[in-house]
C-alpha cells in the first residue's frame, strides 16, 4: 500500500490479525481500521524480463513473503513456449573485430561460433542473462550478443558495460521479410560466466540448430517457490470437449529453470485459456461468436484465481466462519486433482495437469446432486408394478442415496458414474417425488451435501419463467430485465391466462 484514502503513506504498519478490522499507522497516527482489505488470493499475468534468471528477484521475494503471510498467489507462467537457449559459457575462437572470444556453439564438432535462427517479420525483443556466481547485480563479466550475416559481419548489437552492475543485455529489433540470420555471444571482460541464457520474449523464431526442445521460459516470480504458476491449455482441448487428456498451448511457457541450482518444477497447474469476454483484446475471435476471445496464460491464471477463491468460500462455509486453506495446502489440492497432461505425473510444459475445479472442490465437500432423467420399463405401470428405475444426474458419490417419495431406498441401489438405480414398489401417491441424496462430507460441519431437484413418473404442471437475454459492461447500470411467463403440463404449454392464472 502506498496509497490509502487520498493519503501517501510514507511509512505504515499494519496492526493486528491477517482478518478482522485492521489498523494502519501512518507516522506515527492512526490512518483508520478498515474490515476486509486483507487478500486471500493474488493473481498477476506480468512479465519482468529483468527480473534475474537464475535466482530470485525482488518480485519472486515479494511473492514469497505475501504467500508467508497466508496468501495464495497465482501467476501466468509466461507465453514464450520454448524459444529460449541456455549453456555454460564455452569460449571459442575471438571474431574479427572483436575483443573477446565468442561462445562456441558446437561442442561435440568443428567450432561455430554462430547459432542460425530464422526470423519473421514483427518486433523482436531478445534477452540475455547470466550467471558467474557473484549474484545478478554485480556481474564481473561483461556479455554482447549480435546478430551476424553468413560472412561474419555485423548485422546488428545493442550492448552496453556490465561489469560491476547488472548481468543482462536486452536486444530489441525489428524484421521487415523473413530471413535467415545467426546470433553470437562474445565475452568482451571478465571470466565465462558459469551459466548463460537467452529468452526471446517477442517475436517469432525458429532455431535451426543448438536448440532443446524442451528450453525452459518459466522466470521471476512464475518461477518463485511459493507461487502457483499457471500453463494455458485451449479450452476446446479438454475433456468436456472430448479431448482427453488435455493438450498445452504451444505458446505456453516451459519450466526447468534452475534456481540457486534447484528446479522449482513449474508449472504447478495448467488453466484454460481462448475464453470469451467482453472485452477486445486482439486476439482471433476462433469460436466466431458474438464475443472476443481472450487467449494466453494472462487468461489461464485468473481461472485458477476463481477456482482458489471458491476452495476458500467452500472451507469457511462447510468447516466453519474463519477456517481457512493454507497455500501449500490450496497448491496440493489443485495438483492432486488435476488431469494428468504429457508424460506421466509432474512436466516442464503443463506441470501437474489440467485443473478440475469439480474434482478440487469435492475433495472438500460433497455437492447436492442435480438429476436430469429417470429409465424404466414403460411396459409397466408406476405404483402398481415393482419397477426398476434407473436415474441420471451429475454430482454422484459413491454415497449417493436413491429417495422415493421422501423416503430413502436402502436395497438394492447402485451408483454406477452418472446413474443410481433401485426398486421402487408399488405405491399409491399421485405425484411421488424421485429424488437423489448426498450425504455431508465426514469431515465437514454437516452444511453440505443434500437433496437434488424433484422428477417424477407422471409430469407436474409446471410454471416457466423465460428471461430475456440482456448484456452490460463494466461500471454501466444493470438493464431491467423482461420474462415471459407459461404453464407446462402434460397436455402442453399454456400461456398463464389460458390456464387461468396471473402473473
Amino acid at each position: 500500500f502506498d496509497y490509502w484514502m487520498g493519503t501517501t503513506l510514507n511509512a505504515f504498519d499494519k496492526l493486528g490479525g491477517p482478518r478482522g478490522p485492521e489498523a494502519f499507522i501512518k507516522n506515527g497516527e492512526s490512518a483508520g481500521e478498515v474490515d476486509g482489505w486483507y487478500c486471500d488470493v493474488i493473481v498477476d499475468d506480468v512479465t519482468y524480463i529483468s527480473e534475474p534468471f537464475f535466482t530470485d528477484g525482488v518480485v519472486a521475494r515479494a511473492v514469497d513473503s505475501v504467500v508467508n503471510l497466508g496468501v495464495s498467489y497465482v501467476t501466468a507462467a509466461g507465453n514464450f513456449g520454448n524459444r529460449s537457449y541456455e549453456s555454460e559459457f564455452v569460449s571459442g575462437s575471438i571474431p574479427t573485430g572483436f575483443s573477446g572470444p565468442a561462445h562456441n556453439f558446437n561442442t561435440t564438432g568443428s567450432e561455430d561460433i554462430y547459432q542460425s535462427i530464422t526470423v519473421y517479420p514483427g518486433t523482436y525483443t531478445l534477452v540475455l542473462q547470466w550467471d558467474d556466481g557473484l549474484g545478478n547485480e554485480n556481474t564481473s563479466t561483461d556479455l554482447d550478443i549480435y546478430l551476424m550475416n553468413d560472412d561474419g559481419s555485423l548485422l546488428f548489437g545493442f550492448n552496453r558495460e556490465n561489469i560491476g552492475g547488472a548481468g543482462i543485455e536486452v536486444m530489441p529489433f525489428n524484421v521487415l521479410d523473413t530471413a535467415t540470420t545467426n546470433l553470437m555471444v562474445v565475452n568482451s571482460g571478465g571470466p565465462d560466466p558459469v551459466r548463460m541464457k537467452y529468452i526471446v520474449f517477442r517475436g517469432e523464431i525458429t532455431f535451426n540448430e543448438y536448440h532443446d526442445v524442451n528450453a525452459s521460459t518459466i522466470l521471476g516470480q512464475a518461477n518463485a517457490e511459493k507461487a502457483i504458476s499457471v500453463g494455458a491449455v485451449l479450452y476446446k482441448n479438454t475433456p468436456a470437449y472430448g479431448v482427453n487428456p488435455p493438450t498445452v498451448a504451444s505458446f505456453s511457457s516451459y519450466g526447468g529453470t534452475l534456481i540457486n541450482g534447484f528446479d522449482r518444477s513449474k508449472p504447478d497447474v495448467s488453466g484454460p485459456n481462448g475464453v470469451n469476454t467482453s472485452v477486445e483484446l486482439g486476439g482471433p475471435n476462433f469460436d466466431e461468436d458474438a464475443f472476443p476471445n481472450f487467449f494466453g496464460t494472462s487468461a489461464a491464471a485468473p481461472h485458477i484465481a476463481g477456482l482458489a477463491a471458491l476452495l476458500l468460500e467452500a472451507k469457511d462455509t462447510f468447516y466453519g466462519a474463519g477456517q481457512t486453506i493454507a497455500p501449500a495446502d490450496m497448491k496440493y489440492i489443485m495438483q492432486s486433482t488435476a488431469v494428468d497432461m504429457e508424460t506421466p505425473g509432474h512436466d516442464p510444459k503443463s506441470g501437474a495437469g489440467f485443473v478440475d475445479a469439480v474434482g478440487a472442490l469435492l475433495s472438500l465437500a460433497n455437492p447436492s446432486p442435480v438429476i436430469s432423467q429417470i429409465i424404466y420399463d414403460t411396459t409397466l405401470i408406476p405404483g402398481e408394478d415393482s419397477i426398476l428405475l434407473t436415474v441420471i444426474g451429475s454430482y454422484l458419490t459413491e454415497g449417493s442415496q436413491l429417495y422415493f417419495n421422501g423416503d430413502s431406498l436402502t436395497d438394492g441401489v447402485v451408483v454406477n458414474g452418472d446413474t443410481i438405480s433401485g426398486i421402487i414398489e408399488p405405491f399409491d401417491d399421485r405425484y411421488p417425488a424421485i429424488q437423489v441424496y448426498n450425504p455431508p462430507n465426514a469431515q465437514t460441519n454437516g452444511l453440505d451435501g443434500g437433496l437434488s431437484n424433484p422428477l417424477y413418473f407422471t409430469t407436474k404442471p409446471t410454471i416457466v419463467i423465460d428471461i430475456q437475454d440482456k448484456s452490460k459492461v463494466y461500471a454501466e447500470v444493470i438493464p431491467q430485465f423482461e420474462a415471459e411467463y407459461s404453464l407446462e403440463n402434460v397436455n402442453g404449454t399454456f400461456t398463464l391466462a389460458e390456464a387461468g392464472l396471473s402473473s
